[in-house]
């Protein structure tokens, strides 16, 4: 196996080269592998990543806009994916839903070229689509990140009784501080509600 010495990478400029391609990364995971390439050191190689350059460039060029996006925490929310047991906030779920969506756009769009791309179909033909999950997720996370009530009938019922009984209390507490006894010891006869208390 050829290497290539450290005067050789230097007079390259080879980490510049790779400064400029990490800035062009879209994804973290991207961003890393680009930061730890190194030179091809044989023909086949070298020969191998120039056709699949020339297919990406092209692939470009026809469909400009490719709509691969990712997270600027997805490292983390992937890393949260790894601890079995742990539930994932909701907003890094929509976010790692959005990004799986490009994953899937990016497939479809590649996918739809229909032959023209060999190189590109090889790459993805891999890659499984999430499109169940990812409606489920968006059915059930609203765009706050808040869980909303029909995510589950269970869920939907234990908030229609929360409403209920705050609904009661708070009839029951206006009661209280506008009875005979107690408004003239109050000096706002105000109820206010703290993180729901």
């Amino acid at each position: 196996m050829t290497t290539i010495s450290s005067g050789a990478l230097r007079a390259l400029e080879f980490a510049r080269v790779v400064s400029v391609l990490e800035a062009l990364a879209v994804t973290p995971p991207g961003r890393r592998a680009l930061a730890a390439i190194s030179p091809l050191t044989t023909a086949t190689a070298v020969i191998a990543a120039q056709r699949a350059t020339t297919e990406g460039v092209r692939f470009l060029t026809i469909h400009p806009g490719f709509p691969l996006s990712a997270p600027t925490d997805l490292d983390t929310i992937l890393a949260g994916l790894t601890v079995e047991g742990r539930a994932l906030d909701p907003l890094h779920l929509l976010a790692l839903s959005e990004y799986l969506e490009s994953v899937d756009k990016c497939r479809s769009a590649i996918r739809s070229a229909s032959g023209s791309f060999p190189l590109l179909e090889r790459i993805v033909g891999p890659v499984t689509s999430f499109t169940p999950e990812i409606t489920d997720v968006r059915r059930k996370i609203d765009g706050s990140g808040d869980v909303v009530d029909s995510a589950t009938p269970a869920l939907g019922s234990i908030r229609a009784r929360l409403r209920t009984q705050r609904g009661r209390l708070r009839s029951t507490l206006e009661g209280f501080i506008r009875g005979r006894d107690t408004a003239k010891y109050l000096q706002d006869q105000v109820i206010t509600d703290r993180n729901g208390r």
